[in-house]
């Protein structure tokens, strides 16, 4: 454990009364490496404050530093501070963290990859027990009695010898002026209390009840609402086709330098005279890109020499030509169709700018802004939301934001843009489509000597990030292939494509693991082989990743009689710190597949919230499920051709199967759980079917016969 020392910080902080903030600055615990794939720009050392707040009227505000985008990081990361300090959970108030750089972490307060636990877990639980040390040190100066013999239950500070007792609002103006502890001492999980139980979602009753505020909820006086087309493909451009007409309660009508927009006094009426506009559309020069180009190139980028090695063992690849067992996979296009779509509300003013947005990540978000107009970052105010859906879109994704301060700007007064479904899906930054060359040669046993693996794909990073973009730099995820084979190589051959791309949930090991674990089955069945032994026989060196692939093997019963028409199919992952193994039970028939049940099993360290766990990993099978149903996007002269549900369509509840899980115990710390469930589902559901069928799906969505 990092001592907390001089580090810490202790301060008087008015919250409506003078009482007690305690922060962290500096903790050596929370400074990374420079990661060696995409980069969020230069780090900074961690530093926080008023994280908590305590009140001489008793109230205790916890203000988690990540944002909220469904994933319950608001309650986890509280529940750390109030596991550690001693507080009753149901008198606990949760606040949505400002935009402030007492909040900020090593990735300046963005949320993802799945790692606000594993960065939080043991400084916030530092800042609890340090906070309930000083506390009753206050009061056992108070009392004049040793800090030794007093009690802290439920936010209050008891003397067991006199009978004694103060609240924590009574103490904490005293607790203010004294020193902290050099290193408090934190409770090992047999004494926890709250964490490790299911505890009821802090933002549970507000989302119920509508009282929480996502990014179209957003009111300011004297505000307006803009509605805006943009060019369906990138580089094209649009422009008005001539003069539009008036309408009641229609303030503008005005070209941007990517959109047309017309603002109103409603949303609703903005959108409605944008469809009568007649709107003249040219084309870029990326207009020739379609689905065949697309693939030609991704197929020229796995057979062309080009490509990085990314992951290779001691020995060589075996230079025979012959006796080689190969198979190739596709993927395409993905989009986020987040529940609620791309918007931001912002209000350009002399001395200030306030921007209210959904977005992972507010300290990109204000910088952003703060460059497109020409003002200092500290003249930005930015408000964060509750997300309605982020998976990676809401971090880097600033075209509404940048509309609305556009025009603000031009107005002179708060203008709301919201993007329409059709916008939204159209402008996406897409999960990059991929293509995969998979090779093996087996030895007598039927086991792979050698395997190699080509992956075929956009970069993210020349997009996102493009000052750290390099040819040579790798982009799969940083554990692709975790079976043990004596020679294997691993290339990433980087395809020039027009689409937009950008981060989609579980990144590079959303997509990668489909013709891994797919490729692995292919292997098992062709030498004859269970594919589930198979696989145990190759994770011999894998003990936690083993366990787990045992775990959900004994939940689905593998191995059991099924009925006629039925297949089991398995994949198993690590990554985030964790391992997830899965299975899945499909039946077939003449009219094609259905899901019938899923297994789940997971080892991601010491489960803090129980139900947490269980409802990431049975969202993101649900989220992953219907794109390996109906998922995809497809291109025509560069423009999406899928753009709202009836095209792009999610997946229904008659076809969302039951979910079973199961978490491995574990004393490791916490792992990450929000991606965890993400890429064993496409594979699982593949090897099902085929187990079902015989037919051996190499492209997403699978639908029988596509071979």
């Amino acid at each position: 454990m990092q001592p907390v020392g001089r580090r810490w910080v202790l301060q008087k902080t008015l919250a409506g009364a003078v009482g007690l903030g305690l922060g962290l600055r500096g903790q050596p615990l929370l400074v990374e490496a420079a990661p060696t794939s995409v980069d969020e720009g230069a780090l900074e050392h961690a530093r926080f404050s008023e994280i908590l707040r305590i009140t001489p009227d008793n109230r205790i505000v916890l203000v988690p530093p990540v944002a909220e985008m469904g994933q319950n990081v608001i309650t986890s990361l509280a529940a750390l501070v109030a596991e550690e300090l001693e507080v009753d959970w149901s008198r606990v108030e949760v606040e949505i963290a400002p935009h402030h750089p007492d909040f900020y972490n090593v990735r300046g307060q963005a949320a993802g990859n799945s790692r606000a636990v594993r960065i939080w877990y043991q400084p916030l639980r530092q800042l609890g027990a340090a906070a309930r040390m000083a506390l009753t040190e206050a009061a056992a100066q108070r009392w004049q009695v040793s800090v030794s013999g007093l009690v802290a239950t439920e936010g209050r500070i008891s003397d067991p010898v006199s009978g004694k007792t103060a609240t924590y609002g009574e103490l904490c103006q005293a607790a203010a002026a004294v020193p902290l502890p050099a290193s408090p001492r934190l409770r090992a999980p047999g004494e926890w209390r709250l964490l490790g139980q299911t505890q009821i979602r802090k933002d549970g009753e507000a989302k119920v009840t509508g009282a929480a505020q996502f990014g179209a909820d957003v009111r300011l006086p004297d505000m307006v609402y803009a509605a805006v087309r943009m060019a369906p493909d990138p580089g094209g451009s649009v422009a008005l086709g001539q003069t539009p007409p008036t309408h009641p309660n229609v303030l503008s009508v005005t070209t941007l330098d990517d959109a047309v927009a017309v603002v109103a006094t409603t949303w609703w009426r903005a959108n409605a005279v944008l469809k009568t506009l007649s709107i003249t559309h040219q084309e870029g020069a990326f207009a020739q890109a379609g689905n065949t180009a697309i693939a030609m190139e991704l197929e020229a980028a796995l057979s062309d020499g080009r490509g990085t090695v990314a992951m290779a063992s001691e020995q060589a690849l075996s230079n025979e030509a012959s006796g080689w067992v190969e198979a190739r996979y596709h993927q395409p296009f993905l989009a986020h169709a987040c529940m609620e779509p791309m918007t931001a509300t912002v209000s350009v003013e002399a001395d200030r700018v306030l921007v209210y947005a959904p977005t992972q990540s507010p300290k990109r978000s204000a910088e952003q802004v703060a460059a497109l107009l020409g003002r200092p970052v500290a003249d930005i105010q930015m408000f964060n939301t509750y997300l309605g859906g982020g998976f990676g879109r809401k971090g880097l994704d600033f075209g509404a934001t940048f509309q609305a301060a556009t025009l603000s700007a031009k107005l002179g007064r708060p203008v709301q843009v919201i993007w329409d479904r059709e916008t939204d899906i159209e402008q996406d930054q897409f999960r990059p489509a991929a293509a995969y060359r998979c090779r093996a040669r087996l030895d007598e046993a039927g086991m792979p000597t050698d395997l190699e693996l080509r992956i075929a794909t956009q970069s993210l990073r020349k997009q996102l990030f493009p000052q750290f973009y390099h040819p040579e730099i790798v982009e799969v995820s940083h554990t692709p292939f975790p079976y043990e084979v004596p020679a294997l190589e691993i290339r990433w051959c980087e395809a020039e494509l027009p689409i937009r791309v950008g981060f989609w949930r579980a990144v590079h090991s959303s997509a990668h693991p489909f013709a891994i674990e797919s490729f692995i089955d292919h292997l098992a069945h062709q030498t004859g082989q269970d594919p589930y032994r198979y696989r145990r026989a190759l994770l011999s060196q894998k003990p936690r990743l083993g366990a787990v692939l045992d775990k959900v093997a004994d939940l689905a019963g593998w191995g059991r009689t099924l009925p006629t028409g039925h297949g089991l199919g398995i994949a198993c992952i690590e990554g985030w710190g964790s391992f997830c193994a899965q299975v899945v039970e499909v039946s077939v028939s003449a009219e094609g597949f259905s899901v019938e049940r899923i297994w789940v099993a997971a080892d991601c360290g010491v489960v803090l919230c129980p139900g947490t766990v269980e409802a990431q990993l049975q969202g993101a099978v649900a989220d992953v499920l219907g794109m390996v149903l109906a998922g995809g996007v497809s291109f025509d002269r560069g423009a999406a051709v899928q753009n709202n549900f009836g095209t792009y369509p999610m997946l229904r509840c008659h076809q969302m199967p039951e979910v079973t899980v199961s978490t491995v115990a574990s004393e490791e710390a916490p792992g990450g759980v929000g991606e965890l469930g993400v890429p064993c589902v496409a594979a699982a559901v593949a090897n099902a079917v085929f187990a079902a069928s015989g037919h051996r799906a190499t492209e997403l969505p699978i639908r029988l016969g596509n071979a």
